[in-house]
């Protein structure tokens, strides 16, 4: 299965939502299926953005039966606050496929930091043109 970047950016946001400690079970994400969901879960879980994942097998069944996830890190905190904004995420995601760039998290997070950085880089001097203001 390809990893689909915006699935994980909309599971972020998605545990972002609950309160601290909850735990989420079968994740729903409009439009994709159970299995998919719990595949990218687990593939955040590895790269240190969510706390906890749990997939629950059964024998003689492919793929997982139920699953739950609990909590950012706060790497995962982090990467949410540099892709929340739909207009950065849209760009950052462009400039990737542009680039000819991997999508991962960690270019994701890179090119999204660039943007923004730029973003208030221009406000910092146009603030220092007009006398603070």
């Amino acid at each position: 299965m390809k990893r689909d970047l915006d699935l994980q950016r909309k599971i972020l946001l998605r545990i972002e939502e609950a309160k601290p400690f909850e735990t989420l079970w079968d994740l729903p994400i409009e439009g994709y299926d159970m299995q998919t969901v719990a595949y990218h879960c687990q593939m955040l879980y590895d790269a240190g953005l969510i706390k906890e994942y749990n997939g629950i097998t059964a024998d003689n069944i492919d793929g997982v039966i139920d699953f739950y996830v609990r909590d950012l890190t706060s790497a995962g905190q982090d990467f949410i606050e540099t892709v929340r904004d739909d207009t950065v995420w849209a760009k950052t995601k462009k400039t990737i496929k542009d680039k000819g760039l991997p999508m991962l998290v960690e270019t994701a997070k890179a090119v999204a930091t660039g943007f923004i950085s730029a973003v208030a880089e221009g406000i910092t001097n146009s603030m220092l043109k007009n006398g603070g203001n």
